[in-house]
């Protein structure tokens, strides 16, 4: 960047901030691309267009100045700009590891989807742009619903459940995924107090209990009850209910509901602990390459662990 590699530049550039008023907090400067992060380009082409009405002056005081975008090219820049805006919120919220992100990519692809579509490109350069970014994510993304794993922590998640399905018929395997997994899991439980029963009854059996029988039939006849029609019952009271506002924790509400949902509350956790993405276990192995260098070659892999640790606690964390 002109900026860095020359100081007149630079010195131009700070100067003509603080002369619309910048303090030092809010003085910018320009932003390199990074080739191992594709949204440094973003970053950077948005740094660039902050900075626009101070280039061609900060220009000036290169030696051998860049050439400049002319205006239509500027105008291009701009939509490329406005267009890669909603991807670039959406990969950072996906990239995120202290929160739920398995169940927001199928929502997040159809927000994605929407907020391009409703973009409104002002040059031809932009539309072909859009089109092809429209495309791209209808190639890359048309079955999303259709992975299990997917669809059914967005279901289970109160703030979305079945809102952002484009196929109705997706939505419904989802949810049949999630019944048939209540139901084996209550049939677990009824095998148990099946067993039970029959301990019971084996006890009561040498107390000359004459209703035994009547007890066994009992139990057997309320677990199959609660099999066929309390499932059906809490899934359909779960689905009914409105979504939570977004900014909730889906994981506090689910603790909260807990006693209410005891089947969906167990399916959910098993698939709200799916990471969405592969970023944080590369931002992992990032801090790891961090920690051990090669001034510390001789670090065991137990102290590295418990480095990692460490260092990924927060202040808050550590009761600061």
């Amino acid at each position: 960047m002109m900026t860095r590699k020359s100081v007149p530049a630079a010195d131009e550039l700070r100067r003509l901030q603080e002369r619309d008023g910048k303090s030092e907090g809010t003085i910018l400067k320009f932003i390199q691309s990074v080739d191992t992060r594709w949204t440094s380009t973003y970053d950077m082409l948005k740094r660039f267009l902050l900075l626009e009405d101070y280039v061609y002056p900060v220009t000036s005081k290169c030696a051998n100045p860049p050439p400049m975008l002319s205006h239509e090219e500027l105008v291009i820049l701009k939509d490329i700009v406005n267009l890669i805006k909603p991807v670039m919120i959406i990969i950072t919220e996906l990239s995120g590891d202290s929160y739920l992100t398995c169940s927001i990519i199928v929502p997040a692809v159809a927000v994605m989807k929407n907020e391009i579509m409703l973009s409104k490109p002002k040059t031809e350069d932009g539309v072909q742009i859009k089109n092809h970014l429209l495309n791209s994510l209808d190639n890359q993304f048309y079955d999303i619903e259709s992975y299990p794993t997917l669809a059914i922590a967005t279901i289970l998640d109160p703030g979305f459940k079945k809102l952002h399905f484009q196929r109705a018929m997706h939505a419904a395997d989802a949810v049949e995924h999630v019944r048939k997994q209540m139901n084996s899991s209550i049939t677990q439980t009824s095998t148990s107090i099946s067993v039970s029963s029959t301990v019971n009854f084996e006890a009561q059996l040498n107390k000359n209990n004459i209703w035994r029988h009547h007890d066994q039939l009992v139990a057997k006849t309320s677990a199959a009850t609660y099999s066929l029609d309390g499932v059906a019952f809490e899934l359909k009271q779960y689905l009914t209910q409105p979504v939570i506002p977004r900014n909730e924790d889906p994981l506090k509400y689910r603790q909260l509901l807990k006693p209410s949902f005891p089947s969906l509350f167990q399916i959910a956790m098993k698939y709200f602990c799916v990471v969405g993405t592969s970023v944080p276990c590369e931002r992992l192995f990032s801090e790891a390459g961090n920690i051990k260098t090669d001034d510390r070659n001789r670090l065991t892999g137990k102290n590295l662990d418990k480095l990692l640790f460490l260092s990924s606690l927060t202040s808050e964390d550590w009761g600061y």
